[in-house]
């Protein structure tokens, strides 16, 4: 190609333009690429931790130029003090979209890989997941598996693994999650797994649907899953309830939200706190000394002098039963 610079012409080799021409176009594509507007927020800011944690609800919605999105996923993360409560991939529609990679095989099993649909207390259990990589590129790709009961709390730590799928080919993950706890509610618990371009505290987002895998604890009972159809087109809602005080630290939490819709990603988080519930004097444990505080105060009111928030724990404007109840519930519990 000749290029005219005042009457003095240059011989530019065309493979120099077309390499010019290519820059520019990924500079376009991956600006174009980060144009999601996505909001998260959770119904508390600060929540209760004790003998029985609280349910921590996590919604928001994502926008492109002003308006909902009509297809995609959201990866939901919550990072605790020092590890992770679980990682989620939710729809933002009733259809998410087409993905080069799928989640082909979910399954509890034992340690020789043979599915388990029911399971005691104490049993020990594995994950079987097999994820397919229909492109044309070999991916590298983190996987991540969530066990949780029929309460919505998490019964096992998350397992998290980063492996390459080739192309045309799937990779199996394989874990060990654990025994089932003593504690655990009976019932339906559920097994979640996603697949991530990283973690989503990293930016990662979610490259396909996300899978679950039912399985009774005990004995059979119907329960709702934890993550919940979206109601409309970009919106999304999550339930998940914090683990006792003796499974999971008192602190703060972190909750990241990365969105992918047709191409495009955003991201947000957002905070929230947990304080242990009865410890009305703040020593880190709930013991005599507070059932006796909140027996002092009983009925009384904010009207009346000796009136101390902390005592009424329900937040009903008033020290009562249900208030000492709930600290003889808690009794025991402690942050150490």
């Amino acid at each position: 190609m000749y290029l005219n610079f005042k009457n003095h012409y240059v011989i530019v080799p065309l493979s120099i333009i077309s390499l010019i021409l290519a820059s520019m176009l990924f500079t376009s594509l991956t600006s174009a690429e980060l144009n999601l507007l996505v909001y998260v927020a959770t119904d508390k800011k600060v929540y209760n931790q004790g003998n029985i944690g609280e349910m921590v609800n996590i919604a928001g919605n994502v926008t492109l130029d002003g308006e909902l999105v009509q297809t995609g996923l959201i990866a939901i993360e919550i990072d605790g003090p020092t590890k992770i409560l679980g990682i989620w991939t939710l729809p933002l529609s009733t259809y998410p979209g087409q993905y080069y990679i799928e989640i082909v095989n979910l399954f509890v099993c034992d340690e020789n890989r043979q599915p388990l649909s029911c399971v005691e207390k104490g049993e020990q259990v594995y994950a079987y997941m097999e994820v397919a990589n229909h492109g044309i590129y070999d991916k590298q790709l983190t996987f991540v598996i969530t066990l949780v009961d029929k309460d919505h709390v998490p019964i096992t730590p998350t397992r998290i693994s980063t492996l390459t799928v080739k192309a045309g080919y799937s990779s199996v993950y394989n874990p060990l999650l654990g025994r089932i706890p003593d504690w655990a509610a009976t019932g339906t618990a559920y097994l979640y797994c996603g697949v991530y371009s990283s973690l989503p505290r990293n930016g990662g987002y979610p490259v396909c649907v996300g899978e679950e895998y039912p399985l009774d604890i005990v004995t059979s009972s119907s329960t709702s899953p934890i993550t919940e159809a979206s109601s409309q087109n970009g919106t999304y809602n999550l339930n998940i309830r914090l683990p006792k005080v003796s499974e999971f630290e008192i602190g703060n939490y972190t909750v990241y939200a990365v969105a992918y819709s047709q191409g495009r990603i955003g991201s947000s988080s957002t905070t929230f706190s947990t304080k242990l519930l009865g410890d009305v004097d703040e020593n880190g444990v709930v013991d005599i000394f507070d059932v006796t505080y909140v027996c002092i105060l009983y009925e009384k009111t904010p009207e009346d002098p000796e009136w101390d928030p902390k005592c009424d724990l329900n937040q009903d404007n008033i020290i009562d039963i249900y208030d000492l109840v709930m600290v003889c519930v808690n009794y025991g519990a402690s942050t150490t």
